[in-house]
């Protein structure tokens, strides 16, 4: 914040000095002109002088390089603790955000009692419907896909573009997107390729052990893997199944940024959510389908605040699930962002 005030000053104060060159050259040209006019004369140059110069005093402290260096300094705090996603909201609704995060309530205490977070738990609409609720907004969230099961909520995705370029100038890889459990669906991910434009391709992994895409025509950029998501401590021997670190290491992708982590894998999501941040990798937005409310379910979603997710979507699947099932989408923020 101190370095903030000395950057807005610093500005002001440049502001201030043109001002005064400005004003300094007026007054060598009235003092030119009053040499040889008369009263009358003087007092109309005077008058006009005082208005030409309000209009460029304004104009000299309000240019578009001053103007922009203001904001990208109003801009700073929201970026850093977005690690780069936010990159035009300004403090003071930075600030708001932050405060509705410190003041979230998990889980309906007031009504319910301090035990609020198991009661239901064995009936999961209900269950849902007093716990987990958003604690976060996305101005420009979308729904890619269309309407129906299967397409999902994607906060900001015009910010996923401008984030991977400037990843991928720093040395990082550009834009990468998981998703597991699309079963021949893929709406949601060839929206996102067409969200994104021809210009700014995102590499795109789907993942299926029981769907054969055989006669599903994939677009450039979107890549099939015959195998599902399993638990790393109770690892299989089957040949269609890996865990997520399994699979980060065959791609070759550690120490990369997925910007989209898609899981929509029938509850395999409470056998492997431990498994997502143990990997070698870091994801920025995790779109989940959760099926209904077994005894992790808590741990599930501490987990992920843990990590420092905050949740901007929550959205209850009506049409199959009877809210049963229920969508999410987080998205993770720098640790300075909560505290």
């Amino acid at each position: 914040k101190r370095a903030h005030n000395i950057n807005v000053a610093s500005l002001n104060l440049k502001g201030i000095i043109r001002q005064q060159m400005v004003l300094d050259n007026i007054r060598k040209v009235i003092t030119t002109l009053n040499s040889g006019v008369g009263a009358h004369d003087r007092r109309l140059i005077l008058v006009v002088g005082t208005f030409v110069l309000s209009c460029l005093c304004v104009y000299n402290i309000l240019t578009p390089k001053s103007l922009g260096l203001i904001r990208q300094s109003d801009y700073a705090l929201a970026k850093t603790q977005s690690l780069g996603f936010f990159d035009n909201i300004s403090r003071k609704d930075w600030d708001l955000m932050r405060k509705r995060v410190r003041e979230r309530q998990n889980h309906n205490d007031k009504i319910l009692g301090q035990r609020s977070k198991v009661l239901w738990m064995e009936v999961p609409n209900a269950w849902y419907q007093n716990n987990w609720e958003p604690d976060f907004s996305c101005k420009h969230e979308r729904r890619i896909g269309g309407l129906g099961d299967g397409p999902k909520w994607v906060c900001d995705p015009h910010r996923i573009v401008r984030a991977s370029q400037e990843r991928q100038e720093k040395g990082g890889n550009g834009c990468l997107v998981y998703s597991f459990g699309s079963y021949g669906d893929i709406r949601f991910e060839q929206s996102l390729l067409e969200f994104f434009g021809p210009d700014h391709p995102c590499e795109i992994h789907v993942f299926d052990s029981d769907f054969s895409y055989a006669d599903v025509k994939l677009p450039p950029h979107i890549i099939h893997h015959t195998w599902g998501l399993e638990n790393s401590m109770e690892a299989s021997n089957k040949r269609n199944f890996m865990s997520f670190q399994e699979t980060v290491e065959s791609l070759g992708h550690r120490n990369r940024v997925i910007d989209i982590l898609k899981v929509d894998c029938e509850k395999c999501e409470w056998d492997t959510y431990k498994d997502w941040f143990d990997a070698p990798v870091t994801f920025m937005q995790l779109l989940v389908e959760v099926h209904g409310s077994p005894p992790v379910a808590n741990d599930f979603f501490e987990t992920l605040q843990r990590h420092n997710f905050v949740t901007f979507h929550k959205e209850a699947n009506t049409h199959f699930a009877a809210g049963r099932c229920q969508e999410y989408a987080f998205l993770k923020l720098s640790p300075d962002f909560f505290s």
